[in-house]
């Protein structure tokens, strides 16, 4: 009666481990799978970002060619408020309005 015990015990040990086998296996097979998709969407969207900010480029090289003077007065006001954000990020570097230059401006028609 004990061989027969230990039959059943080691029928159901080892259908156990052929389970547990073909689990990991199917987990393996399942990660592979959704690597391989997300390397594609990955891919994908690195695409539709370069595809967009080519199209940006391209609408803005549009408005500077169609608006020169408006695009150069945005310009020169980015790279006043630039240096007035990084000076005031130097050690004891504080900016305050009296230490810009005036500048007249003029609408444009």
């Amino acid at each position: 009666m004990n061989d027969k015990n230990t039959n059943k015990t080691l029928q159901l040990v080892d259908q156990f481990a052929q389970a547990a086998h073909a689990i990991v296996d199917q987990l393996q097979n399942s990660a592979v799978s959704i690597e391989s998709i997300i390397g594609q969407q990955s891919q994908e969207t690195g695409d539709s970002i370069k595809a967009g900010i080519s199209r940006e480029a391209s609408e803005l090289e549009k408005y500077v060619d169609q608006n020169p003077e408006i695009s150069a007065m945005i310009a020169f006001a980015i790279g006043v408020a630039a240096t007035r954000f990084l000076k005031s990020q130097e050690p004891g570097g504080t900016t305050s309005s009296a230490d810009l230059p005036e500048v007249e401006t003029t609408k444009v028609a």
